[in-house]
């Protein structure tokens, strides 16, 4: 998984905003929008269900869900900045220097190779 897998993914998903809508035993994730001609259209996203052992609650999950469609984009958009602050001090900062051995830059700059070689 890279950023750039990612990003596909979020440009091929249905447009957001998600909306998690509780039902008898199940919880439905809709998009809802206006067409071009000012209607008001609810499409089928998802469908969670409460597991019958009551172990899996339906309602939690779906907002979980509903909730990606605007969370993982925002979250894409911080990882692509710090990728490119790390691509940053890559070319700008010495090998030896103070700020390659910063702690809080190398756990930025380990978690971002981490993402990109899928681990």
């Amino acid at each position: 998984m890279t950023l750039a897998d990612i990003r596909s993914r979020v440009e091929a998903a249905t447009p957001g905003p998600w909306l998690a809508v509780p039902a008898e035993d199940d919880t439905l994730v809709r998009r809802v929008h206006r067409d071009e001609q000012d209607r008001r259209v609810t499409s089928f996203i998802a469908q969670a269900f409460d597991s019958r052992s009551g172990e899996i609650e339906a309602e939690p999950n779906a907002v979980f869900i509903a909730a990606s469609r605007t969370d993982v984009p925002l979250l894409l958009a911080v990882a692509e900045a710090a990728q490119a602050l790390v691509d940053d001090w890559v070319v700008g900062d010495q090998p030896d220097g103070d700020k390659a051995r910063d702690p809080n830059r190398c756990v930025l700059r380990d978690a971002l190779a981490a993402l990109e070689a899928g681990s």
